[in-house]
């Protein structure tokens, strides 16, 4: 239970501290606060100006034809294993 407390206790003072640390500064506080409420409005305004939106909700394409592959009788399969006896049992000739 003192583990707890004392964790708890270092928390109260290290918000403490921060709160005084934010109230001696005032302006940097404000700063801190403004900085990104007018970073987003820069970057929605940005967006609405610079770039020309398009209306596509009701687009509508047009079909691809399908078509299936021919039906081949005859597969080969290939299998190279990477063990060196297998690699002396194959003779090329």
């Amino acid at each position: 239970m003192t583990f707890v407390w004392s964790r708890g206790r270092q928390l109260l003072i290290l918000l403490w501290k921060n709160f005084l640390l934010q109230v001696r500064r005032p302006i940097g506080t404000v700063v801190e606060l403004l900085i990104p409420p007018v970073a987003c409005m820069v970057v929605i305004t940005l967006r609405f100006t610079l770039f020309e939106v398009e209306n596509r909700c009701h687009l509508t394409f047009d079909p691809d034809p399908l078509t299936l592959p021919v039906p081949q009788s005859v597969y080969q399969i290939y299998y190279a294993p990477n063990t060196s006896q297998a690699a002396s049992e194959s003779h090329v000739y």
